[in-house]
């Protein structure tokens, strides 16, 4: 599910302030939207987020002018930018979300094919059959 939330830039700040509660529809966004219909496009940003507690996060990046799940009122429309998965990813490369930087530990399997399988391919990659 895809949470939304308006933010507006004041004239005279470069600081975004929530102007709505989170959404979970499109419609109520564009319900939304229709309030501040005499607000320059360019001061309005729809906040995108896989979860509420992401909202102030990405609020508090688009602040610092670093990159967030912040769209503008033209990019709204453009569904390659509100897919679910690119706003999750976006999350994740910009949070500490993920077990991206945790060290791996590799070890066998336990089951007899697997084991076997891995002693197998370990056998070719030694004899030189499996380029590394």
């Amino acid at each position: 599910m895809i949470y939304y939330r308006i933010a507006l830039q004041e004239s005279q700040s470069a600081t975004w302030r929530w102007k709505s509660s989170p959404l979970t529809s499109l419609h109520g966004v564009l319900g939304m939207l229709k309030l501040y219909h005499c607000v320059p496009n360019e001061h309005i940003r729809v906040f995108l987020s896989s979860s509420i507690e992401q909202m102030d996060k990405m609020l508090s990046r688009a602040n610092q002018a670093l990159p967030s799940t912040a769209v503008s009122v033209d990019q709204l429309w453009d569904k390659h930018v509100v897919s679910w998965f690119e706003v999750r990813r976006l999350e994740i490369e910009l949070g500490a979300g993920g077990d991206h930087d945790c060290p791996y530990t590799w070890s066998l399997p336990s089951s007899g094919p697997h084991m076997l399988a891995w002693t197998k391919l370990r056998a070719r990659r030694v004899s030189g059959g499996i380029e590394p």
